[in-house]
């Protein structure tokens, strides 16, 4: 009898054994599980503007481990712990260290957000969730922007050439689909762009990336508006832009530099121009005659007759408004140099000199001249530049292209002045307004609308404090030397190995507002600029570019 319950009890310790061993299997396997699910990579976001910096993310969307790509990223995470913090509130703290470090502004306002995963519609979903989520943290923080989304795989091509060009993947992919809607582009170019200039070739070439999402608009408040390249252009090539046919403009890059390109034709002459999409210079120009051929007797071209001598006359004497009893004095040439084939025409009356070059195929006006002769020379009023018989922009027209440069509502006017003047033979106007943060200056060809001089001054300057001592007891306060050109020179959108003449100097008095800044004088083509930075917080106080007449 004892014996067989011995068995039994045997029996039921070992079921109990069993029982238990295959409960600590059970919860043993649910911890591990657990911890691959809290531990594992699942997801990899990217965000890009022009730092780029990435995210390992878990199946619970927090965040395990974060990396910057890039110098301006690290600098943008700087001594955050992002480890074991829920994605949305790393999103938050990076996109306000972004705005604070003036990598997002109202003129810098792109973001590219690309979720790498082995399930892409996960990852999908995740970069939806996520470009929704960074517009409305931008949206809280009263910045409009304009946010990019894709999903992305893993994929060695992009992988290397992230790695060539020193980008992270997401942007790799991002311009790689770009060059597959528009062979013309090139990579390298591109790589060397933000996020945000990128998105304003895409916009001014009509690109739409296959694979990626976009909400909200670009801004285009750094850059001279396309009105304003044009008469550039046209100033720079002496045409009459009303003779000007055939023509396009976008936004292009050239090492690194926006631009805009502009194609037109004038007569048989195309013209092409490279015109710096925040200064206005004339980076690169190149005209050619479009005429297939001409013939050695300069009779005809191709099978286009010129019009000869009697109609280009009669062109320009109706261009001129003057009757062919009032002229005293006449010269006609026919002229192939170059072979752009012209009528040259040299005409008086009593009181005044014409010259005109006559397109020798379309009767066009080209170029002309119109010189007073009765007042010794000192009035002459030179119009190869086509402004005889042109009317002027007009106040409000001024006002317009002043504001668009300077980026600023007409509602926010506080105090607004213009003023029609004549210097060195140019009519220009004179404008000066105020917001309730910053004092502007503007001249304005009277003609073109070209902005010839433009000023800001900040007037709500942060202060300082100026019971310490400038430089002795506290250098190490101010930014350095290097770092305040590196500012300067993109907020003028300049390369560095063009510049010269330049000169830094740190102020110690103050200024007149307790402020310690730093004055920066330098110069890049045929353009002299002056800056006033704040020297602890690296804000523009003051900046002006001016042409160097």
């Amino acid at each position: 009898m004892n014996n067989r319950r011995l068995v039994r009890n045997r029996k039921w310790l070992g079921f109990l054994l069993t029982v238990a061993a295959l409960g600590l299997i059970v919860v043993v396997g649910f911890a591990v599980n657990r911890w691959r699910v809290n531990n594992s990579v699942i997801s990899k976001v990217i965000i890009d503007a022009n730092p780029s910096i990435q995210l390992n993310v878990n199946s619970k969307d927090k965040v395990l481990s974060g990396q910057a790509l890039n110098d301006d990223g690290e600098k943008v995470i700087g001594d955050m712990n992002l480890k074991n913090i829920d994605l949305d509130v790393v999103l938050n703290a990076l996109l306000g260290s972004m705005l604070q470090n003036g990598y997002l502004s109202d003129m810098q306002n792109a973001i590219l957000v690309s979720v790498e995963n082995d399930d892409v519609e996960r990852a999908t979903q995740l970069q939806a969730k996520l470009t929704k989520a960074i517009e409305q943290i931008l949206n809280n923080k009263h910045f409009e922007s304009v946010v990019f989304g894709q999903a992305v795989r893993e994929n060695q091509n992009i992988k290397e050439l992230s790695s060539q060009y020193n980008i992270s993947k997401g942007k790799a992919e991002l311009i790689n689909d770009l060059i597959k809607q528009d062979n013309r582009l090139n990579f390298e170019e591109l790589a060397q762009l933000s996020v945000h200039e990128i998105a304003l070739i895409m916009e001014s070439k009509g690109i739409e990336a296959s694979e990626v999402t976009k909400i909200g608009n670009t801004s285009k408040k750094a850059y001279i508006s396309k009105e304003q390249a044009k008469a550039i252009a046209y100033t720079h090539a002496k045409v009459d832009g009303s003779m000007v046919r055939s023509e396009e403009i976008e936004f292009d890059t050239d090492d690194g530099i926006i631009l805009y390109e502009i194609e037109f034709m004038v007569g048989t002459t195309e013209y092409d121009y490279e015109i710096h999409a925040i200064t206005g210079e004339v980076i690169k120009y190149n005209k050619e005659v479009k005429t297939d051929s001409i013939n050695k007797d300069n009779s005809t071209i191709g099978k286009t007759s010129f019009i000869g001598k009697e109609k280009a006359k009669a062109a320009a004497l109706t261009h001129s408004k003057v009757g062919e009893h009032q002229i005293t004095k006449i010269e006609i040439d026919f002229d192939n140099e170059f072979n752009n084939a012209v009528y040259e025409i040299e005409f008086e009356t009593d009181d005044v000199e014409y010259e005109y070059l006559i397109d020798a195929i379309t009767g066009e006006v080209l170029e002309y001249e119109r010189n007073e002769s009765n007042n010794s020379g000192s009035d002459k009023e030179a119009n190869s530049n086509s402004n005889m018989g042109k009317e002027y922009i007009g106040k409000d027209k001024a006002k317009s292209i002043a504001l668009n440069h300077a980026g600023v509502d007409e509602v926010d006017l506080k105090e607004y002045e213009v003023e029609l003047d004549k210097d060195d033979n140019r009519v220009k106007y004179e404008i000066e307004f105020e917001t309730s943060k910053t004092e502007y200056e503007y001249e304005i060809d009277a003609y073109t609308g070209e902005v010839l001089k433009s000023e800001s001054e900040d007037r709500d300057r942060p202060a300082y404090n100026k019971n310490q001592p400038i430089a002795t007891e506290s250098p190490m306060n101010y930014i350095s030397e290097d770092k305040i050109k590196e500012i300067v020179f993109q907020h003028a959108g300049v390369d560095a190995a063009k510049v010269k003449d330049l000169e830094i100097e740190l102020d110690g008095s103050y200024d007149n507002d307790d402020i310690a800044i730093y004055e920066i004088d330098f110069e890049v083509g045929k353009l002299e600029y002056e800056y006033e930075v704040n020297a602890i917080t690296g804000s523009i106080i003051k900046s002006k570019v001016e042409a160097d007449e």
